[in-house]
């Protein structure tokens, strides 16, 4: 069997990846000339898009990484049992989220059997550093506690959800113009590392923000 792996690594600013989504189409094209196609979340996501071929397996950057040392293998199931793991800041949105989750669920016939919140909002901060960004998060353990809980429910992956409207006033203003690394990605990273490190399942995490309008042209890699 001819396998790729496509890996873009989040929050250096690739030229094709350093985007949501944007290279999907990448492995799209990889898809027709491969059996396998094994990728991770910010290469297919692009906020409520995902373009994943048939014949693509999506994998957390931790897995992939053990992957690719031939630490661990996969193996394909047919659906998972997902769980949501929630930060407590963003308790005011959940209808909103609970609304995203039915639609999902309708639409595409995903389980999501649990969900768990922290007890107390995580402490999300970036740093700028030589390489684009950096990340830290306090109180990470206690969304391991809410993903532990859900295991416990039934479900056999974790959707992590963090409040990730964190950046200071012009901090993102270059990346919205098509310039440098995306400043969560760094948060994202360090979030999904870690529990699937602890959990050992499958964890893909997915931003919160407070919905706004856009009333600036954006490059339009950022437009998804």
């Amino acid at each position: 069997m001819f396998r790729i792996a496509c890996i873009v690594p989040t929050g250096v600013g690739a030229a094709v990846g350093g985007y949501a989504g944007d290279a999907g189409l990448v492995v799209a094209y990889l898809a027709q000339i491969a059996d396998e196609v094994i990728t991770h979340p910010n290469v297919v996501n692009a906020a409520c898009f995902n373009v994943l071929p048939a014949n693509a397996l999506y994998v957390e950057g931790h897995w992939l990484d053990r992957f690719l040392l031939g630490e661990i293998g996969f193996r394909r199931v047919r659906a998972n049992r997902i769980g949501l793991a929630i930060d407590r800041t963003c308790a005011p949105w959940w209808p909103v989220i609970q609304n995203a989750v039915n639609a999902t669920l309708v639409s595409t016939g995903v389980q999501v059997v649990a969900h768990a919140w922290t007890d107390t909002p995580l402490n999300l901060s970036l740093q700028a550093n030589a390489h684009g960004w950096g990340g830290q998060v306090d109180g990470v353990e206690q969304l391991l506690a809410a993903a532990q809980h859900c295991l416990a429910q039934g479900a056999d992956a974790i959707a992590a959800l963090a409040w990730m409207d964190v950046l200071a006033p012009g901090e993102g203003d270059a990346y919205l113009q098509g310039q440098g690394a995306d400043p969560i990605g760094a948060l994202e990273a360090v979030i999904s590392h870690y529990l699937a490190d602890a959990l050992g399942v499958p964890v893909a995490h997915s931003p919160i923000f407070a919905p706004e309008v856009v009333s600036q042209p954006l490059d339009p890699r950022v437009c998804r």
